[in-house]
């Protein structure tokens, strides 16, 4: 991707600006994750005393446990219906 398909974008999160080079088409993209995050580091602040660092790291292991449970999620869905599909073929 040239850099020419790509634009300037700063984006906070809890607390400090970082810039970033996106593609055009995903910048409302990006726009929106910058919220969802933030949002999650607002959930820790209220629900954990802690330091702005350790509010970032839990809403991150939020993030991760999720897409990690749901991957599996997805993992499971697909053998079950890899096994529907034998026993459909067997009947």
């Amino acid at each position: 991707m040239s850099s020419k398909d790509l634009t300037k974008i700063n984006i906070a999160i809890g607390g400090r600006t970082y810039p970033l080079k996106v593609p055009k088409n995903e910048e409302q993209l990006v726009k929106e994750v910058e919220k969802i995050i933030n949002a999650k580091i607002a959930e820790m602040r209220n629900q954990y005393d802690l330091g702005e660092i350790d509010h970032i790291s839990m809403a991150l292991l939020a993030f991760v446990y999720e897409t990690e449970k749901n991957n599996n999620q997805h993992i499971v869905n697909t053998k079950i219906d890899k096994i529907d599909n034998l026993l459909d073929a067997n009947l």
